[in-house]
């Protein structure tokens, strides 16, 4: 998924990924080649609407969900992954 920092929105990645050495952290590829973990709170999603929304919000909303290992992301691809909260 298309990531941005809030701090500062013109900083933008690529993140589907949780660092299962942390609690609450994604690992973010950044356009210019640089990777690091960084907060679920810091961090954007770009949703398939076009809208961009907090990535602790999205989950939260089930609008980004987990897989069933708890170690990749993405948006729910019909209602019944997005009801049951994960996917395979």
């Amino acid at each position: 998924m298309r990531v941005r920092m809030n701090t500062n929105p013109r900083v933008e990645g690529w993140s589907n990924e949780f660092n299962t050495s942390s609690l609450n952290e994604i690992i973010v590829y950044y356009d210019d080649g640089d990777a690091s973990s960084e907060y679920f709170q810091d961090v954007n999603v770009l949703l398939s609407n076009g809208v961009w929304t907090g990535l602790k919000e999205a989950l939260g909303l089930h609008l980004v969900i987990p897989n069933n290992y708890n170690t990749h992301f993405r948006e729910p691809v019909n209602e019944v992954e997005r009801d049951r909260g994960w996917y395979d």
